[in-house]
């Protein structure tokens, strides 16, 4: 009777959202360390597949762009700016394509450009804040950390990209470790709800029967 009780308790544990979203969880933590497994002994087919996903978005944008551009010719004075953009974004997809090692390096330099741009941003933001909030000297010392960490990518790029790899990897593990442990941490916390409601249909079973 009591394994049947628990059945029953499971039975509508599994309907409750909390046991979709356990689910979730376990698939959604097993995809991040698939991913991160990919990453680290795979980097090349890694490297591929993001130049891939770029590829296939640039070529979407193409498409959509230049869609745009014909649609708006009667309203709009600038369409073929909208068409360029279209046409750009399509070489830019083929190139991708055509030369994967080339748009590799192109979007580590594009990265690097980016940290250096952002760090400097950091630096100044730091330098106006440091007149009124302590927080700006944290700004400065974090804008020239990031300027440390782009001069160090552009001195040492092939040590650079393996790193940016392996963060990318890490991160993909210590992510889906998390999603796991969350997801035991939940089914753990259902079997107590089901252990702690036993004792009470047992009492209103007797209950019942007493009356009768």
């Amino acid at each position: 009777m009591k394994a049947l009780r628990i059945k029953v308790f499971q039975k509508a544990a599994m309907k409750h959202p909390f046991a979709r979203f356990e689910k979730n969880l376990y698939l959604r933590g097993a995809l991040s360390l698939l991913f991160a497994i990919l990453v680290f002994f795979l980097p090349k087919l890694f490297q591929l597949s993001v130049i891939w996903v770029f590829a296939a978005y640039a070529f979407v944008e193409a498409i959509l762009s230049i869609q745009a551009a014909f649609h708006l010719q009667a309203f709009y004075r600038r369409w073929w700016i909208l068409l360029l953009d279209g046409f750009a974004s399509l070489l830019v997809a083929l190139l991708f394509i055509s030369f994967p090692q080339m748009a590799i390096w192109s979007l580590y330099v594009v990265l690097v450009v980016w940290v250096m741009l952002k760090s400097l941003s950091c630096v100044d933001w730091g330098m106006k804040l440091a007149h009124f909030v302590k927080q700006g000297k944290d700004l400065i010392i974090l804008g020239f950390l990031g300027l440390l960490i782009a001069l160090l990518m552009a001195l040492q790029p092939e040590t650079g990209l393996q790193l940016l790899i392996s963060m990318v990897g890490i991160a993909a593990f210590i992510w889906g470790v998390a999603l796991l442990l969350l997801a035991v941490k939940i089914h753990q916390f259902e079997q107590k709800i089901i252990q702690a409601l036993l004792p009470r249909t047992k009492k209103m079973s007797k209950g019942k029967g007493k009356k009768k």
